[in-house]
C-alpha cells in the first residue's frame, strides 16, 4: 500500500469528521475517560459535573480535534508536520502524560473515527489500516520526544 494512498483515505475521511468537530471531540475524550478513567485527573476540568456537556471539556476537544485537523493536512508535509509533532510531545510531557498513554489515546481516536464514519459506511478495513498507520507514525515522533523532556525532568 502506497503511503499517499493512505494520506488520501486519512484526509478524505477526516472532511467527513470535522463537519462536527465538537460532537466526535467530546466523544473521543469521553471514550478515553472509559477507558482510562484515571487519565482524567490529568485535565483541569476534571472535578466538573456532568462532564459530557461540559462547556470545558467542549472546547479543549474541539481545539484537540483542531490540532488533529492541521495533523492531518500537514501529512502531505511531513518536514513541516514532524517538528510540530516532536513540539507537541514536549508539550503534552509537561502535563503529565506519559508514553503509556498513547495506545489508549489511539484506540479512543480509532473508535471515534468509527463512530463517525461507520453510519455512512466509510469506517472500511483499507481506512482503518490508513488511520492505524498514520497514529503509528504520530507515535513514533511524539513519544520519544515526549519521553526525552520526562526523563530530562
Amino acid at each position: 500500500m502506497a503511503a499517499t494512498d493512505n494520506t488520501t483515505r486519512v484526509q478524505d475521511s477526516w472532511r467527513v469528521v470535522e463537519k462536527d468537530l465538537d460532537t466526535h471531540g467530546i466523544k473521543f475524550f469521553m471514550r478515553i475517560f472509559e477507558i482510562a478513567p484515571g487519565a482524567l485527573q490529568l485535565f483541569s476540568f476534571r472535578d466538573v459535573k456532568d462532564l459530557e456537556k461540559s462547556p470545558e471539556l467542549k472546547k479543549h476537544a474541539s481545539r484537540v480535534m483542531g490540532t488533529v485537523g492541521k495533523a492531518v493536512a500537514g501529512l502531505t508535509d511531513v518536514k513541516t508536520l514532524i517538528p510540530v509533532l516532536q513540539a507537541l510531545g514536549v508539550q503534552h510531557s509537561l502535563y503529565g502524560v506519559k508514553g503509556e498513554h498513547f495506545p489508549i489515546v489511539g484506540e479512543a481516536l480509532l473508535w471515534t473515527l468509527e463512530q463517525g464514519l461507520g453510519p455512512a459506511g466509510l469506517w472500511t478495513p483499507e481506512v482503518k489500516e490508513a488511520w492505524t498507520e498514520t497514529w503509528g507514525t504520530i507515535v513514533s515522533v511524539m513519544k520519544p520526544a515526549l519521553e526525552g523532556v520526562s526523563v530530562a525532568n
